[in-house]
Order: structure tokens, then sequence, then C-alpha cells
């Protein structure tokens, strides 16, 4: 992917995109600008893992919690994360008791596209 901006800032060299943003702002928050459908999953205290997809609500909020350099998404977790657990993850999957919670996984295409930086 060759962008020369990325949530509204320059982009000067391909090493700058996106891992330099992210690393540079660890406080760097993202609010949708748009429903989309974004995938997550979900952890167990068990040897398994679950997930699908949802629709990630307009207006809601995310920061980056993990970004490897190469890597073509990033792991996001929701500001109001108690409260979007009950609009994403099935009732189903939060009542098992072996639920532990969920994370987000958002492409940087999607990140582009669907997000602008809160300033």
């Amino acid at each position: 992917m060759d962008r020369s901006r990325l949530f509204g800032k320059e982009i000067t060299r391909p090493e700058h995109y996106p891992h330099r943003i992210f690393e540079a702002d660890p406080n760097l928050v993202l609010i949708a600008n748009q429903d989309f459908e974004v995938g997550y999953l979900t952890g167990y205290s068990a040897p398994f893992t679950g997930g699908g997809k949802a629709i990630f609500p307009k207006g809601e909020k995310i920061k980056v919690t993990n970004y490897v350099k190469g890597a073509k998404a990033a792991d996001c977790r929701p500001v109001d994360y108690e409260r979007l657990q009950n609009i994403i993850v099935s009732e189903k999957e939060r009542s098992d008791s072996k639920y532990t919670g969920y994370g987000l996984v958002i492409t940087l295409v999607d990140l582009d596209r669907f997000f602008d930086e809160v300033t």
C-alpha cells in the first residue's frame, strides 16, 4: 500500500507508513466516520478462540494496541470497550464461562478509509 497521507498526516517515506505513526503517538485515538463491518476475535481460558464479523458504529473510537511492522492489519481496542462488547460479541460467546474478552483486527486500508484522527 503506497499512500502519501494517513489520518491527514503527510507521509514522506514508506518507512513512516503506518507503524511510525502508531509508535510516535501511543495515545492516538481514531473515530469511525461511518458504520463498517469489522472482524473481531474472542478469547477464552481454554485452548481455542472464537470471533466473527460485526458492525462497528459510526462515531465510536478506537486505539491501536498492537501493530507489527509490515503487517496488513492492526490489533485495536474500542475506547468504550465494555459497552461495545454487548454490540460486537454475541450473547452466546459473552455468556460462556470461559470467555475472557474480545479484540478487533482492522486492516490498514480500513483504518485509513473508515477512521479519522481525534484532534
